[in-house]
């Protein structure tokens, strides 16, 4: 499957997300690219939880999406979300309230900066903040 990218909303989102464009991140869609999931699960109330991908020997990690969620907070409270691997890092605003939280992203596909390269989005520890769960897709190509 194909998805049309507005060109200009990708500009503003990679000038949103770091500051400047960052063109060499995103990669090429590659119909049929298979996909895996990654997911991980703070194991108590308003502590951090990381998810990763596999560095594949010779592949070239592709970040497609992810998504955030997380249990009522005691109260309204945020954090920055990173995603990054290593060379290059973006940052994402997670806001909790008394109803939970929910950051979803599709992505144009993200690349990793060089081959065996792991992609990790990491939730920091948000005091008063719920249980957070990540989910994300990839893919990696050679």
């Amino acid at each position: 499957m194909f998805h049309r990218v507005n060109s200009a909303a990708l500009i503003a989102l990679a000038i949103a997300a770091s500051g400047t464009p960052v063109w060499a991140q995103y990669g090429a869609i590659v119909p049929g690219a298979r996909q895996t999931v990654i997911s991980a699960t703070a194991g108590t109330a308003g502590a951090a939880v990381s998810a990763t991908t596999p560095a594949g020997s010779g592949k070239t990690t592709r970040l497609w999406n992810f998504t955030i969620t997380c249990t009522p907070a005691s109260g309204i409270v945020a954090g920055q979300v990173t995603v990054t691997d290593g060379t290059w890092s973006t940052a994402y605003q997670l806001v909790e309230t008394t109803a939970g939280a929910k950051l979803q992203e599709q992505l144009p596909p993200v690349d990793a900066s060089a081959s065996n390269t792991a992609i990790a989005i990491n939730v920091p520890a948000i005091s008063n903040g719920g249980v957070c769960s990540i989910a994300a897709a990839y893919s990696q190509q050679t």
